[in-house]
């Protein structure tokens, strides 16, 4: 048996959110990722769901499959269809990727990719929020 040390724990509390979002393959990554043209070809923003989020990263829940270590840019959204704005925009890398039903859809894990000061001081802004802090 491990000892408690060697344990990989969740140093960051997980949030359940329901968030629209946008997901696109970073540029980085879109010669050896492409979306199908039927998606809207390799530029394109794909709607997804933001299940979880904490300080480490978040879950999306997408129609289209992104391989693990791909990188990623996501844009969490807040608001309804006309007043919908940008909460955060981030460079992101899957870290996870699980099939949840025959849709299909994927659960991905997505983890911060080298976030900025600006991007960290985003993401904070948005744990305030769900913490309740300044609601």
């Amino acid at each position: 048996m491990r000892e408690p040390d060697q344990m990989l724990l969740r140093r960051t509390t997980r949030h359940a959110v329901s968030l629209r979002a946008m997901v696109s393959v970073s540029p980085v990554h879109r010669t050896m990722v492409r979306l199908s043209q039927a998606l809207g070809g390799r530029d394109a923003w794909l709607s997804c769901d933001v299940v979880d989020f904490s300080g480490g990263g978040i879950g999306i829940i997408a129609s289209c499959f992104f391989p693990r270590n791909c990188r990623v840019w996501v844009k969490v959204l807040s608001g309804e269809n006309d007043g919908q704005r940008t909460l955060l925009a981030v460079e992101c890398t899957v870290n996870r990727v699980v099939m949840t039903d025959r849709r299909p859809a994927y659960l991905l894990g997505l983890g911060w990719h080298e976030p900025t000061d600006a991007i960290k001081a985003k993401i904070s802004e948005v744990l305030d929020l769900l913490e309740g802090e300044d609601a």
